[in-house]
């Protein structure tokens, strides 16, 4: 874990310095131009030297892991990380924040969430992950980016506290506390079917991973569905069709619930050394980083000392240069007098001797 400046603070560091540093030394009179510049750049050499002091080192540690869980796939189905990169996971891995998953036609992937959820994503959709849970508040906050296709989420028990669970499309957010739910988008719109519980259903243009519901969402209730587009959002209530999609996702989740339930110990155990693991983690990482920045204000104190008794020294022999050079010019400015006053007297003794012939 290194600590350090970014390139930023740097940045505002040094436009502090040369944009105050060159009026700092009003008592200098303007003739005296080589002694004000010899004098500035020991200012910026002692502003610089100690500039670790003023501007703080900083640095960050993740303390938050991925909610998500993978189960099983059917058909075509492809997984990215945040590099771009094709994966293969493996039963009960842990996913990762911004990991991107793609099903083709007839394909499908299940996902278990920490809070005992599940996920399943139908086929020619693309989702992208944004869940964690915050290892210091023991909370899960749950973002699923849908930006084509369909994904239906099952939470059967009300969420902590704190806890969030929501879906993000191009035209409207849902977010649950505890319900059933399918999200569908498609070119030109989406569309949430609650056929559980409630759903707080916004329209919105902001569709990023941090996009929230705002304080006017609406309750959308089971038997209901939420259309957005890219200037309105509006309820409606199901039609049949919907009613007999939902009956059939609704029901495939709950036999998936059923199955997983010998395994969820497991990750729940898996999830609380995980968690256990990020508390070390951060704790070690608070000592270790505060050692450092002792160790660097330390080193920092001592070239401070140095650089100022090198600048004294450097001032003194600017000042010795300064008053040998005022000298000099004294004792030529004396002998010019000198000069001219005896090439005067010769010119005027010349012309009185004229004068007498």
């Amino acid at each position: 874990m290194e600590i350090g400046l970014s390139n930023l603070q740097e940045r505002l560091c040094l436009i502090h310095i040369f944009k105050y540093g060159s009026g700092i030394f009003p008592f200098v009179k303007d003739e005296n131009t080589k002694l004000k510049k010899q004098m500035k750049q020991l200012f910026y050499i002692l502003i610089l030297a100690g500039l670790t002091l003023e501007c703080k080192p900083k640095s960050t540690v993740t303390d938050s892991f991925s909610a998500v869980v993978f189960y099983r796939t059917q058909g075509n189905v492809q997984f990215y990380d945040t590099k771009g990169k094709l994966f293969t996971p493996k039963l009960l891995d842990l996913l990762h924040d911004g990991d991107k998953i793609q099903t083709n036609s007839k394909s499908q992937a299940e996902f278990l969430l920490s809070t005992g959820g599940v996920i399943r994503l139908l086929a020619n959709s693309e989702l992208i992950l944004n869940t964690k849970i915050l290892s210091e508040q023991n909370v899960t906050k749950s973002t699923l980016k849908l930006t084509i296709g369909r994904v239906f989420v099952k939470q059967p028990n009300p969420l902590k506290k704190g806890e969030t669970l929501q879906v993000v499309t191009p035209t409207q957010i849902a977010g649950v506390r505890g319900t059933e739910f399918l999200t569908e988008v498609t070119a030109e719109s989406s569309q949430v079917l609650v056929s559980e519980g409630t759903v707080q259903a916004d329209w919105t243009k902001d569709d990023t991973s941090t996009a929230e519901l705002s304080e006017n969402a609406e309750y959308i209730s089971e038997g209901n569905k939420s259309e957005a587009n890219s200037s309105k959002r509006e309820t409606k209530p199901l039609t049949d069709e919907d009613k007999q999609l939902l009956a059939e996702q609704s029901k495939s989740a709950s036999e998936l619930l059923e199955e997983t339930k010998a395994q969820m110990d497991t990750i729940r155990e898996q999830f609380e050394k995980e968690r256990e693991q990020i508390r070390l983690n951060l704790q070690n990482f608070k000592s270790e980083n505060q050692n450092k920045i002792n160790e660097q204000k330390s080193a920092n104190e001592d070239a401070l000392k140095e650089q100022k008794s090198a600048n004294q020294n450097l001032l003194k022999g600017t000042k010795g240069d300064t008053e040998k050079e005022t000298r000099s010019l004294q004792e030529g400015n004396s002998s010019q007098k000198g000069e001219i006053k005896n090439n005067s007297k010769s010119e005027f003794d010349a012309i009185k001797q004229g004068l007498k012939k």
